[in-house]
């Protein structure tokens, strides 16, 4: 195994102990809305998504239109959205990647993770 794929296993697990993690134990449990995280990130694609297609093609000078199948893709999401009260709260980090954790300078380990302006509680 190199040492890209150890990175990317302790990123994996750091990840999946996050998720263990019980907000309502750290003091978080006030901490993001408390409205069914699904349907608020359906709706905040497809304003991102609307907005988008309404760009111009600098070389065409028309609007790039809307993403394939999008419409159907949200449609079929919101008639098989997940029961969110049979989950329990978890933490989510909205954008966890590799340049946003911090490693041990000599030890195979993560010590932090950053950018947490993108935090969900799920």
């Amino acid at each position: 195994m190199t040492h890209y794929d150890e990175d990317g296993a302790f990123s994996i697990r750091t990840l999946a102990t996050l998720s263990l993690l019980d907000p309502n134990k750290l003091g978080l449990d006030d901490f993001a809305p408390r409205t069914p995280y699904f349907p608020r990130q359906i709706k905040s694609l497809t304003k991102v998504s609307t907005a988008q297609s309404k760009a111009v093609d600098i070389e065409t000078n028309e609007p790039v239109g809307p993403i394939p199948y999008f419409e159907e893709m949200t449609t079929w999401y919101r008639d098989h959205l997940p029961d969110e009260t049979t989950t329990g709260l978890r933490i989510v980090h909205g954008d966890y990647k590799m340049d946003n954790v911090i490693f041990h300078p000599t030890e195979p380990r993560i010590i932090g993770i950053l950018d947490w302006c993108v935090i969900v509680l799920l």
